[in-house]
């Protein structure tokens, strides 16, 4: 809403005049009209006064003409309107009312008056010194005869450097008597920057009255750097053993010696060449660092079943020791096909003779695997046929069933001649 309009109104209006002394003393209610101001926003603080108000633009934003600010000792005066009208140049601004009114010039000199420092009447000498983190403030009262003034009630204010924090109280200063008319007080020092004390006395009433004020004074310690900044002496002891470390000559300060030094060539010689150029390497303990990390992590979440990776290793030391086989001919292939035929055929011819007495004489004899190998292929006479009262070997049989074949080999070997009558 503050944004979408502009910041210069430069329409005439009447302000409104809410409090009436400091700046605005004597100044009445009703103020002349200003044809202008420049739209700011009243800080929210106990510390600002809002003095003149400008015209209502929007219902809930307040826009303030005068407005006064005081924070420790220092004083601040904002007006949003301008003080450039010039009947006698031809020059008018926003202000233009206010100069032929009577109120004009004693505005001005009083926000003026307030703004400074109030005036100071002399009796009072006031000294600072810093020494060993303390501020030491010396304070030397005199009256209008320039003789010292004992038993003033003096109390004194502290402007540190920075602004304090919320909560945070500001020490006050408290003056002890040392000699016929002087005061001091002690305080700590330790940020760098500036410090104000400003020191008001008054002399002590009679009874119940109050006591009248005698007068005020300030000053101020600048502390630019820290303590061991501030020493500006040279360290002659320290210099003398960095010549003693690297090699170096010591002189003293002595302009004839120096005035000889610098003719000669000793002061622009050649370094020692004794320093050696130190590689840095942290580099590589990041590097390493980083892959000990994917390691102990790796250590911590990974649980690893050795039985199986014994057997993976054993099964991939076997597949790299495996030799390539030879690739045989294919007459060394059908010679170990026939080889094969020949010994199944030998196994079922000794399988149907098992069973008989002695072999026929009319049959050929059986020829050895090597032999058949060795020669030509040629088809081998049929098998003959089974027997039908052959015994199958590997047909489980029972009780009677050996015993009727029993009986019948029996009555097969019984000789005719027993049959006769």
């Amino acid at each position: 809403r503050r944004i979408s309009q502009s910041f210069i109104y430069d329409k005439p209006f009447v302000p409104k005049h809410l409090i009436v002394g400091g700046i605005t003393e004597g100044v009445p209610r009703e103020l002349p009209p200003l044809r202008g101001f420049v739209r700011t926003s009243f800080k929210e603080s106990p510390l600002a006064q809002f003095r003149i108000e400008g015209p209502p633009i929007a219902n809930d934003i307040r826009f303030p003409i005068l407005a006064s600010w005081q924070y420790g000792l220092g004083r601040a005066v904002a007006f949003t309107s301008d003080a450039r009208t010039q009947p006698t140049a031809n020059i008018t601004g926003w202000d233009a009312d206010w100069v032929e009114s009577d109120i004009y010039k004693k505005f001005w000199e009083q926000a003026v008056n307030w703004s400074l420092r109030p005036a100071e009447a002399g009796k009072m000498t006031v000294v600072s010194e810093y020494r060993n983190g303390r501020v030491r403030v010396t304070v030397m009262a005199r009256d209008e005869n320039d003789r010292p003034v004992n038993g003033l009630d003096l109390q004194g204010k502290i402007s540190l450097p920075r602004a304090p924090k919320l909560g945070e109280k500001v020490p006050a200063v408290e003056f002890k008597r040392k000699g016929p008319g002087q005061y001091e007080a002690e305080f700590a020092a330790d940020e760098a920057g500036t410090y104000f004390v400003t020191v008001q006395g008054t002399q002590p009433g009679v009874g119940k009255a109050v006591g009248a004020m005698f007068d005020t004074a300030r000053t101020g310690v600048t502390l630019p750097y820290s303590q061991e900044f501030a020493d500006l002496e040279t360290n002659t002891t320290l210099l003398k053993q960095l010549a003693e470390i690297t090699g170096g000559r010591y002189h003293t300060d002595d302009p004839t010696e120096l005035t000889q030094l610098a003719r000669s060539s000793e002061l622009f010689r050649e370094a020692p060449k004794t320093s050696r150029a130190y590689q840095p390497f942290w580099y590589w303990l990041v590097f390493a660092a980083g892959i000990l990390i994917l390691f102990d992590v790796g250590v911590r979440r990974i649980a690893v079943e050795w039985l199986e990776v014994q057997a993976a290793a054993t099964v991939f030391w076997a597949k790299l020791r495996e030799r390539p086989e030879a690739e045989t001919s294919a007459t060394l292939g059908q010679l170990q096909r026939r080889k094969l035929q020949v010994q199944e055929e030998i196994e079922r011819e000794r399988a149907a003779r098992r069973f008989e007495p002695t072999a026929s004489p009319t049959d050929p004899p059986p020829r050895g695997a090597d032999e058949i190998a060795s020669g030509p292929a040629s088809a081998l006479p049929p098998a003959p046929p089974l027997r039908t009262n052959e015994r199958k070997a590997d047909v489980p049989e029972d009780m009677m069933s050996r015993l009727k074949k029993a009986r019948d080999r029996a009555e097969h070997k019984k000789d005719p001649k027993d049959d006769t009558p």
